[in-house]
């Protein structure tokens, strides 16, 4: 396999993207990863303590002013590029945006005739193409010339893909389509748990920030559905937002145990030792590595239906999809789950291993070597 050519403005805001280089290091990837940044500050960070295949080029290409300035930020990102290219040519580009990074992955494409695979997340969906009919035109473009798209999710692919782009493009570009989701951190693997029986009480866990968008509010009102149904339940809340102030001042007939934001993953896995089940009612969401992370706590998961994490696995295995407008559907599905827990929790704990960047890479490595 030839070397590869990383475009990823994301970088710089997670470490699961310097996670997957490292993954694809230790398989022998000879890789070049360029990362525009728009500040010197983030010149280095997420940058990996070593790789023997592959170097990190950040490149100061904009600054704040030009993020506004969309056409500008991008022709400045693509002059970077070029530059770049041309001292470091490689056999294949996988651009891990489809607006922004693919944009750039297309001009080179149309520059040097160099194959490009694109990565779909939750911006291109939910805000590029999804608001904005310019970027829907430019999202189908790149796709349409691309050599293979990776959705994060079913949900992205199934669900909303064929919403903003229509059947006849839809079957079109799901030939050349695959599902591969981001790997959760190895401490997660190395440090599974599997459950037990459940005690009287069960207990709840919500994971993400405590804003309108992650729904803590039907959550808390399925909990109560179930105190009124004389099931003994206890919610803990994990994570900090513009609501939390709001949900701790209120009173409520279920326990809950606000904990704010947890960095540490190992205080967050003595955590969900603590719980039974991981329910995030989310109204939009991405993939959400959470849900892997907590299976491998043995933690069965409820998620939003037609959303991040949704079409994983079926309906049933290791968890449910649900409505999250629906405080009563979530209630009935957490019953379901409690009724035949330990299915449920032996399912999500085996399911976990899916997610090690090991597997993943091995996958996406299939992609790469067929383009």
């Amino acid at each position: 396999m030839g070397s590869i050519t990383h475009i990823n403005s994301y970088f710089i805001a997670s470490s699961l993207h310097s996670e997957l280089v490292v993954a694809l290091d230790k398989k022998g990837i000879a890789q070049q990863v360029f990362v525009p940044v728009e500040k010197a500050c983030h010149i280095n960070k997420n940058e990996p303590a070593k790789l023997q295949f592959g170097k990190i080029y950040y490149s100061h290409c904009f600054n704040t002013l030009f993020r506004y300035l969309w056409p500008v930020k991008m022709y400045l990102i693509w002059k970077a590029f070029k530059k770049h290219f041309l001292a470091h040519p490689t056999k294949l580009i996988h651009a891990h945006t489809l607006i922004v990074n693919g944009l750039i992955a297309y001009f080179a494409h149309r520059k040097w005739n160099v194959p490009y695979i694109v990565s779909v997340r939750h911006t291109d969906m939910n805000i590029f193409m999804g608001n904005f009919y310019f970027f829907r035109i430019i999202g189908y473009r790149i796709l349409k010339n691309s050599k293979a798209i990776i959705f994060l999710s079913p949900a992205y692919r199934e669900t909303q893909l064929k919403a903003i782009l229509g059947d006849l493009a839809y079957e079109k570009l799901k030939q050349k389509s695959y599902v591969l989701p981001n790997g959760i951190n190895e401490f997660w693997i190395n440090n599974r748990n599997k459950k037990k029986e459940l005690t009287e009480q069960h207990t709840i866990i919500f994971v993400g920030s405590v804003v309108k968008r992650k729904n803590l509010k039907a959550l808390i009102n399925a909990c109560e559905i179930l105190k009124n149904e004389d099931f003994k339940i206890r919610l803990l809340v994990v994570g900090d937002g513009d609501q939390l102030s709001y949900f701790k001042s209120q009173t409520y007939k279920t326990e809950i145990i606000f904990y704010g934001f947890i960095s540490k993953r190992e205080q967050l896995r003595n955590i969900y030792k603590d719980a039974d089940l991981l329910v995030l009612p989310s109204l939009l969401e991405t993939f959400g590595l959470v849900y892997p992370e907590a299976m491998s706590q043995g933690l069965p998961v409820i998620y939003t239906r037609g959303q991040g994490f949704d079409g994983h696995y079926p309906d049933g295995h290791v968890g449910y999809a649900i409505n999250p407008n629906d405080p009563r559907d979530i209630a009935e599905k957490i019953k379901v789950i409690f009724s035949d827990y330990l299915r449920f929790s032996t399912n999500a704990f085996n399911a976990s291993l899916d997610f090690s960047w090991d597997k993943i890479v091995d996958k996406l490595l299939e992609v790469y070597s067929k383009h």
